[in-house]
């Protein structure tokens, strides 16, 4: 029961202005419920290390720094390919912590974020060799149906495993639904691991590849 049924309840009148607050709080424990156990998947789980701007300086790339700061899930589909230690995983978990800070700003339910899934490859291909025939489908069909996928360190999982992938991104470029990817290998080689057509899912129809294997701070 919200704190406005409860005051209803105990007859007591309140003012509109007390009905807001309690709007607002109801909207606020919906949200932080809604995006528990998001948040809990987030590597570097401290707010207070990305809202003070900390992140930046274990990030060696200045357009890694830009999509943190301006990606919009809107936007579509992004992949980021990069030698390991740029700050991909960094980035990704910034891009996430500040549109959820949006959200509860602005008291947004409806925002692709709340519905967010963060999402380890190697740790998804392990679970899925672990768990008997059948019984991780949940994972993937979260994978699938996630307002906003982040599929981190895409290769980082045994060559075995990669099949796995070609369901996930067929299905989220059929519904037009964005994922955020990185990965360690170049786009030569995630073609020869998961195919052309499967790492193009990964990009189109809307999105763009984010490069940044040359040199760190390049434009």
């Amino acid at each position: 029961m919200s704190e406005f049924d409860r005051a209803i309840n105990g007859l007591r009148v309140i003012s509109h202005d007390e009905a807001a607050a309690y709007d607002q709080r109801d909207k606020r424990a919906a949200i932080g419920e809604q995006t528990k156990d998001f948040r809990a998947a987030l590597p570097f789980g401290q707010f207070a290390h990305f809202r003070r701007g900390l992140w930046r300086a274990e990030v060696k790339h200045e357009r890694l720094i830009a999509f943190a700061e301006g990606y919009e899930p809107s936007r579509g589909n992004v992949l980021i390919v990069g030698k390991s230690g740029v700050g991909k995983t960094t980035v990704v978990a910034a891009a996430a912590h500040r549109l959820l800070g949006e959200a509860f700003a602005a008291l947004d339910t409806s925002a692709p974020i709340l519905n967010a899934t963060w999402l380890s490859a190697p740790a998804f291909a392990r679970a899925r060799r672990e768990t008997r025939l059948g019984a991780q489908n949940h994972l993937l069909e979260q994978a699938i149906a996630a307002s906003l996928l982040i599929l981190d360190e895409l290769g980082g999982e045994s060559s075995h495993d990669a099949g796995w992938l070609n369901e996930i991104a067929d299905e989220r470029y059929k519904a037009r639904r964005p994922t955020l990817t990185t990965s360690g290998f170049d786009l030569a080689a995630l073609s020869a691991r998961y195919g052309a057509g499967c790492t193009r899912r990964l990009v189109e129809p809307v999105g763009v590849v984010l490069d940044v294997f040359e040199a760190p701070g390049g434009k």
